[in-house]
């Protein structure tokens, strides 16, 4: 897939085993497909959407246990801007 595009896996796991916990995604490219809360240890699957301009940009993943006990844990994604090609001979290197 272009630009780091595809589906990721997070890993949850909270200081005690039955802790319900909730993951929220602050930007739209990120999409949630799975785990979103749960109890305890579990995955949140998440997708990178295609960056359709090009550019590099980043987000955040905030998993927070909803007993408010523990600090919320970030888990930051960046996508690299991939470079534009327009013929020539450099676009071997696209």
């Amino acid at each position: 897939m272009a630009n780091g595009a595809g589906g990721r896996n997070l890993a949850v796991t909270t200081m005690l085993p039955d802790a319900p916990w909730m993951a929220t995604f602050d930007e739209d490219w990120l999409v949630v497909t799975g785990g979103r809360s749960a109890t305890g240890q579990a995955v949140v699957t998440y997708r990178v959407e295609e960056d359709v301009w090009q550019i590099s940009r980043s987000g955040t993943i905030t998993v927070e246990e909803l007993s408010g006990l523990t600090s919320p844990a970030l888990h930051h994604v960046t996508q690299p801007a991939v470079p534009h090609c327009h013929g020539g001979p450099e676009q071997d290197n696209c």
